[in-house]
């Protein structure tokens, strides 16, 4: 196809073609606290089979916690961000200006298990609807116009402000190749 004749070199949005479209992998996190009284740990793992989504797709992302600590987790939260960086205009450096928005804000209480007591365990999915529309992940235009997605998911612990977090990139791809 021509450039601008709609083909894959162009997009009707107005931002070039990817001459190498992002490719998802498999993402295996996890992180863990202790408890002040008794230093026992709250471990939270997350996994999903690929970190590449299309806009209106379901994602999957699978969860464990295990809780050998006195704490209890309230509820699991999954939060998506979109980051952007754009070049400034009218300064003489070359910087870049970083906008975070929350794409959105889930909270998961998985039927009644949580709030998840103390020194209990949890292994389950999360279903997560991408929302539609949404932006495609750019980073192939580096140093002047950058969008990617952070994909983070918080238990929310009893009598801690702190939350225990893991957080990692979510490619959007385009709706149509």
């Amino acid at each position: 196809a021509e450039a601008g004749g709609g083909g894959p070199e162009s997009w009707t949005d107005g931002e070039p073609y990817d001459p190498n479209p992002p490719i998802g992998m498999p993402i295996q996190m996890s992180n863990e606290t202790k408890s002040v009284i008794g230093r026992q740990k709250l471990i939270l793992s997350v996994s999903v089979r690929n970190n590449l989504v299309m806009p209106g797709e379901k994602l999957t992302i699978y969860v464990k916690v295990e809780n050998r600590s006195t704490m209890v987790v309230n509820k699991i939260e999954v939060t998506l961000k979109k980051i952007t960086r754009v070049v400034k205009v009218g300064t003489t450096k070359r910087e870049m200006r970083k906008d975070v928005d929350k794409v959105l804000k889930e909270e998961f209480y998985q039927g009644g298990i949580f709030p998840l007591p103390a020194e209990s365990n949890y292994n389950g999915e999360l279903h997560l609807n991408i929302p539609r529309p949404l932006d495609a992940t750019n980073l192939f235009q580096k140093g002047q116009f950058e969008r990617e997605y952070e994909l983070s998911v918080k238990l929310d612990v009893a009598m801690r402000s702190k939350k225990l977090r893991v957080a990692f990139p979510l490619i959007v791809d385009r709706e149509s190749r």
